[in-house]
């Protein structure tokens, strides 16, 4: 017998969360992204979670980072913060 796993599932982007980020135009996959790194997430852990390389992760990472014109989490996380 083998372990029962969860079926896959993506982060819920969050209305409030949406907001903070729309006038940067991110894909919805940015925006999944997203929300797993203002949680904390490694690059590795966001690859698993999304069942994507790390290599696409930190693509993705690069993609959002550019379109909002920063360069750090941090950054990420007091966009958001300041919008609610």
């Amino acid at each position: 017998m083998g372990t029962l796993s969860t079926p896959w599932q993506p982060p819920v982007v969050s209305g409030s969360f949406r907001k903070a980020v729309q006038p940067f135009n991110l894909s919805e996959r940015e925006c999944e992204v997203a929300v797993l790194l203002v949680q904390g997430l490694t690059y590795a852990s966001i690859a698993e979670r999304l069942c994507v390389s790390m290599n696409t992760a930190k693509t993705h990472v690069r993609h959002i980072y550019r379109k909002m014109n920063i360069n750090s989490r941090q950054e990420l996380k007091n966009i958001v913060a300041a919008s609610v």
